[in-house]
């Protein structure tokens, strides 16, 4: 050892009486590790300072990053592990090595682990003193470097692969060999680096996929997936019928060998299936985390000695490949892996088992993250952020790290006032616990109350009063104010343009954009009334008061040192405003902002969420909640997955859970209202609106509900809803009733000029106040009940919520899903919203069950699917059946499904049941399957078909006419057929015209394997823009313009996308393509016109031409004026790879409106070429500003004529082939109709049919 400090703390805690460290027969450590064609030794005398080098080789500074600045060619592992483990996940959870030709197929080559015993001599302490004094041992022996490398390895294996890397490795040398050793977990340890994408295990496992036909266009890749696991093995000591013995115990083992049986019998052994291959494939059949934890029971409890690290092993084997087929598209769900990690994660974080009789309290277990935490000593220049998921225990953390350090002095920040309250009973002694307005009360706040001149919030309609004439009015009031309250969020010291809203309704409910003379009226009108708002002067003009915010703008403005601090807890820092995060990051103490980024629902409030936008110098992740168990967890995480694409898991304890609405008492409760025992219901609702709606619904079901609405019902504005409810009324009922308005806002508008309740409904609309506006909602749904409503909910609401309660929230709407979902603790009652996000992930509640059982109880059991014939056979032994999903107010009802029906839903698991030629015989009946449907602007609006679009290589985006659909589905089948690359095809169409159609043509043909996205096309963007006349009508369809909007189709987060017409096939790889690299300043690539020969020979032979003459009106001034010569070299936009990010930087979009709409005007195009109008916008935006494709990408003109003919030498090595022109190869003969006929999918519904002519 080294005289290093760290290393010295190590050996003085345990200090050293000659206990042996090695198997006596090992000798001194030689550490010789086989790589490829290298021996790597590591001598163990070396000088002091080789060693401490020693000590970070092969540990790179990447692995100490933050988890999100992991790029994929980080988290490298030192060269020699990388070395050892490149061709599989090399450990002796393998076979012996195979040949060159196996290892390519992802089999590992290794050294054989060695068998031999030996005999260790006895110890001094059986403990090797880790367990400390006892009664009859003075002190201990021997320190935790003497420990065997048998024995460390063992404790090691129980950490998570993080502490591995980032905190094992770097204590010694001695321990840095073990944690890289490909012996030692080698396939925990490469899913961690899967995990975060280092090159090498990406390519590792991408070869281990590729090589075992475990790949998307395999149907059967899931029970390749299962043989593949047929070769794992631990030992050779380790009997294989031992653990076949020991996973029969298991509820599933008889569907797994059923299944095995029939789909792989080759992976049969003599007393039963392969149990590699058995376990694999139960894991796949698992219901939910509890199968998996009675599958770890078994190998546990059954003697087949296999131990617990060796047992992880083989899960991490099998969650790092299920991780990888949904990585590369593969259509299962994430649930097989979700309940796999699941169980890792409690594994790894278990309590230790309880001790008994040593007087002591019972301690906290705290999971290896909170741990983590608490190890953190901070300093004054520290700044540490802690992500902490919902229920992760972040105040039991915080607590925990305030009492482990009673020498320092804490400040706890909290975002309202009930939070710091608690937080006061529960933080120990030196922790102060406020909120930041309170803090600003005490400095600045306090002399503005002694004046009588703050307010709550700022209001358009007192601000409306004061502003200078012929700038008042409702909506520039609501300008100005919403300017005021961007400023008192901001860290700017003035009043500037920055804080004018972007855009704003204006009084016709249009969205407007403020030019920039507007933004400078705004400006002085606000700077005007923030000047008279911070005079400490008292005033009556409720316009000049200073609210809560504006106060602790100025005390910001001060810069305040908040001295007697070491440490500042940052609580919900994910909701605070810049000004707040001013405040307290400028202070000389170190920082602890903690918060769950996912749950920011104040960004109405000028909240950044400060997890994301603050630099740290630490980060840390809190993913185990302590609310809930297993399946409500999984909801949470997908949606955090799916909606937020967030890779971070997370998970829940060991408790039950229901999402599936299984407990029909309880809803049966909800829904009458009854009272509940064990425990309490929370009904969370959208909006306010909701909120009184279901308020409602529970007090008139059962006169003796007691409800309780969060803030209280005093807070929620039950006075106010009658209010609105008084103005409503006539003059007279009002006088004749003794109405009286109590509110003073909402009385003034009693008089005349203000327009009573209909000028109420005017400022609502002109201010968009949204609360107001929920108001006046409920007002005009309920109308003549309101009062007796109001009165019925005062008298059931309860002042605290020792009832069952309603929740009212208002946010960022996936923010809002998640928050409300990870309320549960027990019961989480689905929405069908919720259910459909889950079926993004592949989760549509299906379970398998043993067919004979099913027969058992009904012979002639019959697909439940409406309209679906097929019956349920034992010709397989497996079936799957839907989950009943019961929510409050619909219910999914439950049913067995048919091979064809499972294969819809779940693709290549339906071929665990029979053979896909059987499958495909099958009759199929074709199913809407309702998925979620993603809005984005007004001009298009995209239909999710898969989640995988943003992890595909290569996004293509071709067009499908009604009239031509078989021809797209023709490119498609060409591009999709000659790549290997992940392609996402983007298929365009008019809105509402051939969504189904498309849908139905993929699914019944070869081509059900694509990923693909629908998108809907919005004409009405071309209003004005073309003319309806042409030589070629058929140019002028909407869909020849999508590839102007490209921008606008939101297409994921791909950088570039290839644009294919559908009259084109693909010969190469698209991957090539796709790959060229633009010259800066290019937003796009095309094939020029003067490039091929052999194009030019064939452009002469039908007339056509190859310059900018052939498009553009060079009579025209306008045409003249752009410089262009009608000499130069024009290009067919037909195909085309676009950078989307130059693209909208140049604003491309907008230049080639720009001249739709001049031509609209002026006609600058030519008629003899340009009938579209699609082409000379392209030809003048791109002018001498795009890269040249090579001209064997995009061979063209073959439509042009059916008598020219390219020579065969041409067409060979064309990687693209363009039928532009009117001899189109579905409609009439033209050149090379076979080129094209090769790659036609015929239609399955018989609607597009090739027309075979013969020539005149």
């Amino acid at each position: 050892m080294s005289d290093d400090p760290q290393q010295k703390a190590i050996t003085g805690f345990f200090p050293s009486n000659g206990v042996l460290s090695s198997s006596p027969q090992k000798g001194n450590r030689t550490n010789t590790e086989s790589g490829l064609n290298r021996d790597i030794v590591l001598k163990e005398e070396e000088d002091e300072h080789q060693e401490v080098l020693d000590l970070m080789k092969g540990i790179t500074e990447e692995m100490f990053v933050d988890d999100d600045e992991f790029g994929t060619d980080m988290c490298s592992v030192n060269k020699e592990e990388n070395e050892q483990e490149v061709t599989g996940a090399g450990c002796s959870s393998w076979v012996s090595p195979p040949s060159r030709a196996t290892v390519l197929s992802g089999h590992v080559n290794q050294k054989e682990e060695d068998d031999e015993e030996y005999d260790v001599q006895s110890l001094p302490d059986a403990h090797f003193g880790l367990l400390g004094l006892n009664q009859t041992l003075l002190k201990p022996k021997g320190h935790i470097q003497d420990l065997p490398e048998e024995i460390l390895s063992v404790i090691f294996a129980r950490l998570p692969a993080d502490d591995l890397y980032r905190h094992v490795s770097l204590v010694c040398r001695r321990w840095r060999d073990i944690v890289i050793d490909s012996q030692f977990l080698p396939w925990k340890k490469l899913y961690y680096r899967y995990e975060k994408q280092e090159k090498m295990a990406v390519n590792q496992l991408n070869i281990i996929l590729s090589h075992n036909n475990i790949v998307r266009k395999n149907d059967v890749c899931v029970l390749n997936m299962v043989r593949y696991m047929a070769q794992f093995k631990h030992s050779r000591l380790l009997n294989v019928e031992d653990v076949l013995q020991c996973v029969k115990n298991h509820r599933l083992f008889a569907q797994a060998e059923a299944c095995i049986k029939h789909r792989l019998p080759d992976v049969m052994i003599d007393k039963g299936p392969n149990p590699w291959s058995a376990m694999a494939l139960m894991l796949i059949l698992a219901d939910g985390v509890t199968d998996v934890l009675n599958l770890v029971d078994c190998l546990r409890t059954s003697g087949c000695l296999l131990t617990p690290d060796r047992i992880s092993e083989f899960l991490w084997a099998v969650a790092t490949l299920l991780l990888a087929m949904r990585n590369n598209n593969i259509n299962i769900t994430n649930r097989w892996h979700y309940n796999i990690f699941y169980v890792l994660h409690l594994t790894e974080n278990a309590p230790p088992p309880p001790s008994h009789g040593d007087g002591r309290e019972k301690q906290i277990h705290l999971t290896h993250e909170q741990q983590q935490i608490l190890n953190h000593d901070i300093q004054r220049h520290h700044i540490v952020k802690i992500m902490a998921f919902a229920g992760t225990g972040k105040t039991t953390t915080l607590v925990n790290y305030a009492q482990q350090r009673p020498h320092l002095h804490f400040l706890y920040i909290a975002f309202n006032k009930s939070v710091a309250m608690q937080a006061n009973k529960t933080f120990p002694s030196n922790v102060e616990c406020k909120t930041i307005h309170s803090m600003a009360y005490k400095a600045i706040g306090h002399r503005y109350k002694n004046l009588n001149k703050l307010c709550t919030n700022l209001k358009p309609f007192t601000l409306a009063w004061v502003l200078p004439e012929g700038r008042s009015g409702f909506v520039n009031a609501k300008v100005v104010t919403r300017t005021i309250r961007n400023y008192c969020s901001s860290t700017d010291e003035h009043i500037g343009p920055q804080h004018v809203p972007e855009r704003f309704k204006n009084t016709n409910g249009r969205e407007e954009c403020p030019s920039e003379s507007k933004k400078k009226d705004f400006v002085y009108d606000a700077q005007t009334i923030w000047k008279k708002m911070t005079v400490l002067q008292p005033t009556k003009e409720a316009a000049h008061h200073i609210s809560h915010d504006g106060y602790l703008k100025l005390w910001q403005l001060q810069k305040p040192e908040l001295k007697g601090y070491d440490v500042i807890f940052i609580d919900e820092a994910q909701d605070c405003t810049p000004v707040i995060m001013d405040i307290m990051l400028s202070q000389s103490c170190g920082k602890i902002l903690v918060g769950d980024p996912h749950q920011q629902i104040y960004t109405f409030r000028g909240a950044v969420n400060a997890l994301h936008t603050v630099p740290h110098t630490h980060l840390y992740y809190l993913t185990q909640s302590f609310r809930f168990g297993a399946e409500i967890a999984y909801v949470g995480a997908t949606i955090l997955n799916v909606c937020k694409k967030v890779n971070k898991i997370l998970v829940g304890g060991s408790q039950d859970g229901t999402v599936r609405g299984e407990d029909n008492e309880t809803l049966s409760n909800i829904r009458l209202a009854r009272a509940q025992i064990g425990g309490k219901v929370a009904i969370l609702c959208r909006c306010n609106v909701t909120v009184f709606s279901e308020a409602v619904r529970l007090t008139d079901a059962n006169p003796n509900c007691k409800i309780y609405i969060v803030g209280g019902v005093e807070n929620f504005g039950l006075k106010q809803i009658l209010d609105v409810w008084i103005l409503k009324q006539t003059e007279e009922k009002r006088r004749n009733d003794n109405l009286w308005i109590k509110d003073p806002f909402i009385r003034s508008f009693c008089k005349q000029k203000l327009g009573g309740y209909l000028g109420l409904k005017v400022y609502a609309t002109h201010t968009e106040d949204l609360e107001l506006e929920a108001k006046l909602s409920v007002v005009e749904k309920y109308n003549h009940r309101i009062p007796e409503l109001v009165d019925q909910i005062y008298s059931h609401a309860q002042s605290k919520p020792n009832c069952a309660g309603i929740r009212k929230a208002d946010a960022d709407e996936w923010n809002l899903l998640y928050v409300a979902v990870t309320r549960a603790k027990r019961a989480l009652y689905i929405t069908k919203s919720i259910s459909n996000i889950l079926t993004l992930a592949g989760e549509y509640f299906l379970r398998f069950e043993l067919s004979s059982k099913l027969l058992d109880k009904d012979p002639h059991r019959r697909c439940s699917t409406r309209e679906c014939p097929n019956l349920i056979t034992t010709e397989s032994p497996l079936s799957m059946h839907k989950l009943p999903i019961r929510s409050m107010g619909t219910t999914e009802e439950a049913g067995v499904l048919c091979a064809t029906c499972v294969e819809q839903r779940v693709g290549p698991v339906a071929f665990l049941l029979a053979p896909p030629e059987t499958i495909k015989s099958m009759h199929y009946t074709e199913e809407r399957l309702e998925l979620p449907e993603v809005r984005s602007d007004k001009t298009l609006n995209r239909t999710v078909d898969e989640e995988s679009e943003s992890k595909a290589d290569i996004p293509v985006v071709i067009c499908a006419a009604e009239e031509r659909l078989g021809a797209a589905m023709a490119t498609i089948n060409s591009v999709y057929s000659n790549t290997r690359a992940s392609v996402f095809f983007y298929i365009v169409t008019l809105r509402d015209s051939i969504k189904l159609t498309s849908r139905h043509y993929i699914k019944k043909t070869k081509l059900k394997q694509i990923q693909y996205k629908i998108l809907e096309f919005n004409p009405m963007v071309l209003k004005g823009k073309v003319k309806p006349d042409s030589s070629r009508p058929d140019l002028l369809h909407p869909l020849n313009f999508v590839r102007f909007y490209l921008p606008l189709l939101a297409i994921s987060n791909h950088k570039r996308i290839v644009y294919l017409d559908d009259d084109v096939i693909v010969q190469g790889d698209i991957q090539e393509l796709y790959s060229i690299k633009l010259h800066s300043g290019h937003a796009a690539a095309f094939a020029s016109d003067c490039d091929l020969p052999a194009t030019h020979e064939m452009v002469r032979s039908v007339g056509m031409q190859t310059s900018y003459m052939g498009f553009l009106d060079y009579r025209k001034e306008a045409v003249r004026e752009l410089g262009i010569k009608p000499s130069d070299c024009s290009f067919n936009p037909g195909v085309f790879v676009a950078d989307i990010e130059e693209w909208k930087k140049q604003k491309v979009t907008v230049q080639l409106e720009k001249w739709m709409s001049e031509n609209f005007k002026k006609n600058l195009y030519s008629s003899a070429m340009a009938g579209g109008v699609a082409t000379p916008p392209m030809l003048i935006v791109f002018h001498n500003k795009y890269t040249t494709i090579d001209p064997n990408w995009h061979v063209r003109h073959l439509g042009w004529s059916p008598d020219a003919h390219y020579p065969q030498s041409v067409l060979q090595e064309a990687q693209l082939l363009h039928w532009n022109g009117r001899f189109k190869p579905w409609d009439y003969p033209c050149a090379h109709i076979d080129l094209w006929e090769k790659w036609f999918v015929p239609d399955p519904s018989g609607n597009f049919v090739l027309v075979r002519r013969e020539s005149d």
